[in-house]
């Protein structure tokens, strides 16, 4: 077996002609772009798109975030003014918009989007989101990023780097041109996924064959007829079945034996292993399995602390990340504007005790100090 069906099964195979030459581009570059790619699509479609646990975590990753930014976000002037209408907030004020970002950048590692000008207007007038499973970089031979390329609809479409926007999680892990793309938290917890694929699939396996439970023989070398069968299987559930019959003793003249069916002790331990696999995908996104109803397995007392620490760990870095980009390439270089995005959580519920904890954490530190009063107030937002 070669290389390519050790690495991707036997029904995969790569088609150099579907990727797309350039000058700055060769065999291997192309090979080794098709393996970064393929775990890119990898994470996107055997990660997200087919394990309930990931894509439980990462939908409630892209629910929380999206809601921040479009309900708990605002445009602030340079005084710290709060604006209420601009081509800005049209923008971003999309959770549709926020999820694919979201999405993208929580199961690959990489979020490109694509703003689009429209003629006789200052800023981007469109924001369209490229699938980072279909997207690749083009770098020159020092590694300098030259454009982007996105497949869409069996087509390679080109996109410059001024008006497309890549937000990726640091690499220390890829070299060379896989260096210039972003770490998938999936790159971790790929085989984590791919075994609880396995398990799942089992599990369907075995409802599906299992049938009936067990059966009733007679126990002797000389089989039943067709009609005997018919009427002791009659008997049996006449006398065994329905709530009526809930506690009796059955009582029989003949001679009976009842075999089990049922999953065998190693396949219910197949089974129950499985949200071990829930509570190490948690992990790796900084999230407690106690938040998808795991009761077990907790280093917080309840939910309510499972919450907050998902805030702190979680929600909120993703969230200043996503603004801090859009404030420096959708605001500062496409409008030309000295208004941010600034991320708001006085109204947040879940967060009320995070912040009391957070200003009594930063008070402690500087009446011991350990900080100065500048470092107190950009920590508790005063400017």
């Amino acid at each position: 077996m070669n290389l390519i069906n050790r690495l991707f099964g036997k029904s995969e195979s790569i088609n150099l002609g579907k990727l797309r030459n350039s000058n700055t581009w060769y065999p291997m570059s192309l090979l080794r772009y098709y393996f970064a790619q393929s775990d890119r699509k990898n994470f996107v479609e055997k990660g997200f798109g087919t394990n309930p646990y990931v894509y439980m975590v990462i939908k409630k990753i892209a629910d929380v975030v999206s809601d921040l930014l479009t309900n708990h976000t605002e445009l602030q002037n340079q005084a710290g003014n709060v604006i209420e209408e601009s081509p800005i907030i049209d923008l971003i004020d999309n959770p549709e918009h926020w999820h694919e970002v979201i999405e993208n950048l929580m199961a690959t590692g990489n979020a490109w989007i694509n703003g689009m000008d429209a003629e006789g207007f200052s800023g981007y007038r469109e924001l369209t989101v490229l699938k980072s499973k279909n997207t690749k970089i083009i770098s020159s031979n020092s590694g300098e990023i030259q454009r982007y390329e996105s497949l869409e609809f069996g087509k390679w479409n080109h996109y410059d780097i001024d008006n497309t926007l890549l937000i990726k999680f640091p690499n220390i892990v890829k070299d060379n041109n896989e260096g210039l793309y972003g770490f998938s938290p999936l790159e971790v917890g790929k085989m984590v996924y791919e075994s609880s694929n396995n398990i799942f699939e089992a599990e369907a396996a075995i409802f599906k064959n299992r049938g009936v439970v067990s059966m009733l023989t007679n126990d002797t070398d000389t089989p039943l007829l067709p009609n005997e069968i018919d009427r002791i299987q009659q008997d049996f559930q006449d006398q065994t079945a329905g709530a009526d019959k809930f506690g009796k003793i059955g009582v029989t003249n003949t001679k009976l034996r009842l075999l089990q069916l049922g999953m065998s002790p190693s396949d219910l331990k197949l089974i129950e292993s499985n949200i071990n696999k829930l509570r190490i995908i948690c992990g790796i996104y900084g999230l407690d399995s106690k938040l998808f109803g795991d009761p077990e397995s907790s280093t917080y007392n309840n939910v309510s602390e499972a919450q907050k620490a998902a805030y702190t760990n979680t929600y909120i870095p993703v969230a200043n990340l996503l603004i801090r980009n859009y404030n420096n390439w959708l605001i500062k270089d496409s409008f030309k504007s000295t208004d941010k995005l600034v991320l708001n959580t006085d109204n947040v519920d879940a967060l009320k005790a995070v912040n009391k904890d957070l200003t009594d954490k930063t008070i402690q530190e500087f009446n011991n100090g350990l900080i100065d009063r500048d470092e107190a107030r950009d920590v508790l937002g005063y400017e």
